[in-house]
């Protein structure tokens, strides 16, 4: 059974350390034209730091670099209760599970070259894909996971293992569990497969 494509960024599942989610507020300003999704892995924007409140400020994370934690919610907005991500070039609390022992769902991105990920490459580190905007309507992000692993520790995920869903199987569009490997907060480590 092949598994489908739909991605939905990375879920929140458990943490290493058996504690509930770490969930912290940061803010958004006005100046970052990116929008940010429920599932976005997100980043501390250097240039900027804190806001006046002096809450630390996120951006959207890029492919390659440290992540700080994945977006899970954003505090309400009560002159637009419909909104359901973060508009781009406004200012937003956000809701991060920045926890570097946190473990997510991801889907991987069945790279068009069709090399999907291999059961020999799980405990890997890969990066994250983004290749496709998060919805507009539900506020659900779209990142996937690369599915072209490396060994070393310069990659922004640890591929741990095939998430245990009775629709998933090892090939394109697997959902793996990951950590962040190139946490803000942590050391890196070389993959161990």
């Amino acid at each position: 059974m092949a598994n489908a494509d739909k991605p939905f960024g990375a879920r929140w599942i458990r943490s290493i350390s058996g504690s509930e989610p770490i969930i912290n507020s940061y803010v958004t300003v006005d100046e970052d034209t990116a929008a940010i999704f429920v599932g976005d892995f997100v980043t501390s924007d250097d240039s900027v730091g804190a806001d006046e409140t002096g809450k630390p400020v996120v951006i959207t994370a890029g492919v390659g670099g440290p992540l700080l934690g994945v977006c899970m919610g954003f505090e309400v907005e009560p002159t637009n209760l419909e909104t359901t991500h973060r508009l781009a070039s406004t200012a937003r609390t956000v809701l991060v599970c920045d926890d570097p022992y946190a473990v997510y769902e991801i889907q991987e991105n069945g790279a068009t070259d069709g090399a999907a990920i291999l059961e020999a490459e799980i405990g890997e580190n890969s990066e994250i894909v983004l290749d496709q905007t998060g919805s507009t309507v539900s506020g659900q992000s779209r990142t996937e996971l690369e599915s072209d692993v490396t060994g070393t520790a310069t990659a922004q995920l640890r591929v741990m293992r095939v998430a245990n869903r009775p629709d998933n199987v090892i090939g394109a569009f697997c959902v793996y569990e990951v950590m962040i490997n190139e946490h803000e907060r942590k050391d890196t480590t070389a993959g161990v497969a």
